[in-house]
């Protein structure tokens, strides 16, 4: 069984959907999450596992040509286009922190360069989130 390791992922600067962002990603083997996203928009730090677990999803059924089938003419608009069936994948595990509090925690304990200049965006995001005081 191996010791959880930290200092161990790197902080990068990214764009979330226009709004400045950071994501974290590994650097050593030891590791224990594949990548790490932050939404500026809703505050909420996406922890991908190197873990993995099945779990069913809803695909498109496949022809024999590896086409997805189509529904009949006349089905609702606001079901699938195709027919579905649903599936065994393996699937890595998500986690989502959505305090502050404990997203700057988690940054601290994994990131080995927990000063870079991105991570400004937590507190910015929290910022946004609170009420305009009226004057």
């Amino acid at each position: 069984m191996s010791v959880l390791t930290t200092n161990n992922m790197l902080v990068y600067s990214t764009d979330w959907y226009g709004r400045k962002s950071f994501r974290m990603l590994p650097m050593h083997e030891e590791c224990p999450f594949n990548e790490v996203i932050f939404d500026p928009n809703t505050g909420v730090l996406a922890v991908i596992s190197r873990d993995q677990k099945e779990k069913p999803h809803m695909l498109p059924k496949l022809n024999d040509k590896g086409m997805p089938i189509p529904l009949k003419a006349g089905s609702d608009a606001t079901q699938p286009r195709f027919i579905e069936e649903r599936r065994m994948m393996e699937t890595y595990y998500e986690y989502y922190l959505d305090n502050q509090e404990d997203i700057e925690r988690f940054v601290e304990l994994f990131a080995f360069n927990p000063d870079h200049p991105s991570l400004a965006v937590i507190k910015q995001s929290k910022q946004d989130e609170e009420p305009k005081q009226q004057g």
